[in-house]
Formats: C-alpha cells, structure tokens, sequence
C-alpha cells in the first residue's frame, strides 16, 4: 500500500504543477523532474509487483500457488470473491501500473533527449 501511496501523491502534485503552469517555478526543467519521478515510480511498483508475487504465490514464504480445490470459495467479508482472485487481481493491476508508467518513461526520456 505504501508503494500505491508514494507514486500516487508526487503524480498528483505533478498534475496540479502542471495545470496550474507552475512547472516553470520548479528548481529543475519540467521533464527532467517527470523522468526521475517517473524512474522512482518504475523501480517501486518493480519491487511491489516482486515482492507481492513471492509472498502470495510462494508456498515457501506462505503464500498459496494454486486456487482452493473444495470449489466453495465464498467468504462474506469478500463479496463472494476467492482470496486468490483477490491477489491475482492485485498482481494484474500493479502490472498494468507498472506497464503504464514505463510507457511514461519513454515518453518523458524523449521529452528530455
């Protein structure tokens, strides 16, 4: 969550600096300011995505690799939504994350090259 919240409030005050055309009152140029705070957020949702996938899916560290066999998935603190599902979709969200910012990266490195 940690790693959702600290990509999450720079971005937001990236945006704000932006519409608000005060990116040129930044100490550093605009771009370069976006690659390292995008270069951040890449190295962070990495370790995220890593350290959620061996900690939920490795049975050495305590994770469950397989979804339940007894086919009764349900739990009413989940809204009838496996405790698996949960973390795979957990997993696909931070990857998509991760896609999305490194395409930003691209962006942000020809913005400064």
């Amino acid at each position: 969550m940690a790693v959702y919240s600290i990509c999450f409030i720079p971005a937001a005050l990236a945006i704000l600096l932006n519409l608000d055309e005060w990116e040129y009152r930044l100490p550093r140029p605009y771009p370069i300011f976006q690659l390292v705070l995008t270069l951040l957020s890449i190295l962070l949702y990495v370790s995220a995505l890593v350290l959620w996938l061996l900690y939920q899916f490795s049975e050495e560290l305590g994770g469950q690799p397989q979804r339940p066999n007894d086919g009764n998935c349900r739990d009413e603190l989940t809204h009838d939504m496996c405790a698996q599902d949960q973390c795979l979709a957990v997993a696909v969200l931070t990857a998509s994350n991760l896609l999305v910012y490194m395409a930003n990266l691209g962006y942000w490195a020809r913005q400064v090259l």
